[in-house]
């Protein structure tokens, strides 16, 4: 299956800080803050937003 770029592009930008976020806390023990949790929460809920596109 393939994905027009306008699609992948945003997802892989949201998805690469979400990753650096998440593998800070447990590679680095960095405190995940409300605000931190916040960000990914929307990052996530904007990716599965546009995964629904056709």
């Amino acid at each position: 299956m393939q994905y027009p770029l306008s699609v992948i592009s945003p997802l892989m930008a949201g998805a690469i800080f979400m990753l650096i976020t998440l593998a800070s806390a447990l590679l680095f023990a960095e405190p995940l803050t409300l605000q931190k949790v916040g960000g990914i929460a929307l990052i996530v809920s904007g990716i599965a937003l546009l995964s629904q596109i056709d």
